[in-house]
């Protein structure tokens, strides 16, 4: 016997899922709300570290004239700090947008799949970006350890480093602290680079999945 085509049937079939986005929303919704939130907090964090640059860059400006004294190393370690909080911002949102783009191709690694975008929000929870943020004596140390504890949770994956991610002209994170932790190198082209560099001057995170890639349609019923 035929099924009966009625409204609640039509509806039904009306909402199957056809995009990488769809798919996602029908099939993990507790995991695409988690993302949308991450991706909410992330561009309030850029938005903060956005309004505070220019009176961290000016202090950094005023201070290398005196790059030698401990209240001068603060200014230019508290700017970086701004800088790299708004990289690593996209680049987590860049990993949640990826893992749940993956989730998306149903494949053998599956569970796998799940499991590494929910250690991804696990991670992102336990950071307390705000204090990052607001405390200018440990906060750059805080960050490392940060980006350090997700890379801990993310070594062994297939999705790309997390903890490596450019912060300003040819500077990753990984070579700003090298060079800082390294007392025999030269700050100079550090201090260079922090004065002249061009700040961020808006969140350049979007929603989550809202790229072409992953509205195209994929599932043909």
């Amino acid at each position: 016997m035929c099924a009966l085509i009625t409204k609640e049937n039509i509806k039904k079939i009306a909402r199957r899922p056809y995009t990488p986005r769809e798919i996602v929303e029908d099939e993990y919704p507790e995991m695409f709300e988690t993302g949308k939130g991450c991706l909410c907090e992330l561009e309030k964090l850029q938005e903060k570290v956005v309004e505070l640059l220019p009176s961290y860059k000016k202090q950094v400006a005023d201070s290398q004239n005196n790059r030698g004294t401990k209240e001068a190393q603060a200014h230019l370690l508290n700017y970086l700090k701004l800088r790299s909080l708004y990289s690593f911002a996209c680049k987590i949102a860049e990993q949640v947008n990826l893992r749940c783009r993956k989730l998306a191709v149903r494949d053998e690694d599956q569970e796998d799949k799940e499991i590494a975008l929910a250690k991804l929000y696990e991670a992102f929870g336990k950071v307390d970006f705000d204090d990052i943020v607001q405390d200018d004596k440990e906060g750059s140390r805080k960050l490392e350890q940060a980006v350090e504890s997700f890379g801990d949770i993310t070594y062994f994956e297939s999705f790309g480093d997390i903890t490596y991610f450019n912060v300003m002209d040819c500077w990753s994170f990984h070579d700003i602290v090298g060079t800082l932790n390294d007392e025999e190198t030269s700050l100079d082209d550090l201090w260079r680079s922090a004065i002249e560099s061009l700040d961020p001057t808006k969140p350049n995170i979007g929603g989550l999945m809202e790229s072409e890639e992953d509205n195209r349609m994929v599932r043909v019923y």
